[in-house]
C-alpha cells in the first residue's frame, strides 16, 4: 500500500520495496529490503506504544539496523506510526519500480503469504537450501511451501497459526538434518492469543 501511494504522488524512494508484504511497522522491525537497499534509509523516527499503553517517540538516532533486524524488535512495544524522509526533487522511477518487479519473477507475489520466510545464512541462499532439501511443496494443512520458490510459505486454503509454524519448523529441520545450517526466521511470528483446540 505504501509503495502505491508512493508512486501515486510521484514520490520516490521506495521503488526497491515493490513486490514485498506488509506493513509499516513490521518493514521496520525487520528492515526490509532488497540487496543495495532497505527501509533504514528512509526512517527518521518512529512512534512506539508498549504493554502498558504508554507512547513513545525514537528518533532515527535511538535506535539501529541490521540486516534484516532492527533494535527496536528486542523491545516489547508496538510501532504504531513511522515519520519517512523523502526528498522531494526525487521523483518515483518506473523503470526502477519495473525492474525490482522483474527481479520478483521468481518469488509467488500472486499468492498470500509473508515474504521471505528465512534470511540468508551467510554465503547462502535460504530459497536455494529449502528446494535442494526437498522443501518445495511441502504442506501442512493450509500451507504449503512455494514451488515457485522455496523460500515462501502459502497461505493456499484458509492456513491456521499452527500450519504455517508447523510447516515452518518442518523446513527448518530438514535444512539442519542434512546441512547442518539452522536457518533463521526473517518473519516474525507472535505466538497466538488462543489454545490450540
Amino acid at each position: 500500500m505504501l509503495v502505491k501511494i508512493f508512486r501515486d504522488k510521484n514520490l520516490g524512494g521506495l521503488e526497491f520495496a515493490a513486490g514485498i508484504p506488509g506493513t509499516l511497522g513490521g518493514a521496520i522491525y525487520g528492515n526490509a529490503g532488497t540487496s543495495g537497499h532497505g527501509i533504514c534509509e528512509l526512517v527518521e523516527s518512529v512512534m512506539t506504544l508498549d504493554s502498558s499503553g504508554n507512547l513513545k517517540n525514537f528518533s532515527a538516532n535511538d535506535f539501529s539496523f541490521e540486516y534484516r533486524k532492527c533494535s527496536l524488535a528486542d523491545e516489547k512495544i508496538i510501532i504504531i506510526s513511522a515519520k519517512i524522509r523523502l526528498d522531494n526533487a526525487l521523483n518515483w522511477n518506473e523503470d526502477e519500480y519495473k525492474k525490482v518487479l522483474s527481479s520478483r519473477k521468481n518469488q509467488p507475489l500472486n499468492f498470500r503469504s509473508a515474504g521471505c520466510t528465512f534470511k540468508n545464512p551467510a554465503g547462502f541462499s535460504a530459497g536455494k537450501l529449502l528446494d535442494d532439501c526437498g522443501c518445495k511443496n511441502l504442506s501442512v494443512g493450509g500451507a504449503v511451501v512455494s514451488d515457485k520458490h522455496a523460500n515462501f510459505i502459502l497461505n493456499t486454503c484458509n492456513a491456521s497459526y499452527f500450519d504455517i509454524v508447523n510447516l515452518i519448523e518442518i523446513c527448518r529441520r530438514k535444512v539442519l538434518n542434512l546441512t547442518g545450517i539452522n536457518l533463521e526466521q526473517e518473519i516474525k511470528i507472535a505466538a497466538p492469543c488462543f489454545e490450540r483446540q
